[in-house]
């Protein structure tokens, strides 16, 4: 369970972001009325892509057998194209879709190639100073889903009790449905063409593991179990840039580092229409 007090704290800095954003609605008004060149654009398109890799910790818990749980690192590489809708510079609605894969290596070395994924989300820009340099708050929601799939093996007692030596091996389909999704609060600034962002994130995880258990000589029945996965720990930061590839600012090389929740790098690029 995540810590009360680092709820607070993103609760806080959340409530604090939502505040700046109407408070300032007034002073962007005239900021933009003052300036032509900072009137928004009504409507926009985002194309992007974005490729890396995401290590987290996660906890199998099983609703009917009280006290059984499992831990464990969760490795999922990503390829995942974007598309936006970009409403008055300050609201996008976006897809995502493309292919993720899944290691677990307690999970008997469990090892899915990639598979197709797809999600969302939606950003909101709360606060835009009224200089390019100026600072940026946003509030980011978005989720992600996939079904990863691989055949392990398992060991098993065809007896009633056994030791260590009756253990025979099993081979199973595993399924795991893969949830996930997260909010993110964070402000950036300029510095001729880089853009440095950074703040605070919750995330969850919220999965199916589905075994399948085939019978054979040793285990004429077959064995079906399910239980849930589940995120470790959900508070965490994040750290990128914006490389800008053109003074318009309508392409740019995205980098972002993420920690404690989960440890991520991921790297893309975005045009803007």
């Amino acid at each position: 369970m995540m810590p009360i007090k680092k709820i607070r704290i993103a609760l806080a800095l959340i409530i604090y972001l939502l505040i700046t954003f109407f408070v300032s609605d007034q002073v962007l008004a005239r900021d933009l009325f003052m300036d032509e060149e900072k009137a928004p654009q009504i409507f926009g398109v985002t194309l992007g892509i974005e490729t890396g890799i995401t290590s987290r910790d996660i906890v199998e818990e099983d609703p009917v057998f009280a006290g059984f749980k499992v831990s464990s690192d969760a490795v999922s590489t990503r390829f995942l194209a974007k598309i936006g809708l970009r409403f008055f510079d300050r609201i996008e609605i976006y897809g995502k879709g493309g292919g993720a894969d899944l290691s677990i290596s307690d999970f008997n070395d469990y090892d899915a190639r990639p598979v197709p994924a797809y999600g969302g989300g939606i950003r909101l820009d709360l606060y835009q100073g009224p200089r390019p340099e100026g600072i940026k708050l946003f509030l980011d929601a978005n989720f992600l889903y996939f079904v990863a799939e691989d055949t392990i093996q398992i060991l098993d007692c065809p007896l009633s009790s056994c030791s260590d030596s009756d253990l025979r091996p099993r081979m199973a389909d595993e399924e795991i449905r893969w949830r996930e999704g997260a909010i993110s609060a964070g402000g950036s600034f300029r510095h001729d063409y880089f853009e440095p962002y950074g703040g605070v994130r919750l995330s969850f995880v919220r999965g199916d593991d589905i075994l399948e258990v085939k019978e054979d000589a040793n285990f004429p029945d077959p064995l079906n179990l399910k239980v849930d996965l589940d995120e470790d720990d959900n508070f965490g930061i994040f750290l990128g840039t914006n490389i800008y590839l053109d003074r318009s600012e309508k392409s740019a090389i995205s980098l972002e580092f993420s920690a404690i929740d989960q440890f991520a790098f991921m790297a893309g690029f975005k045009a803007a229409f």
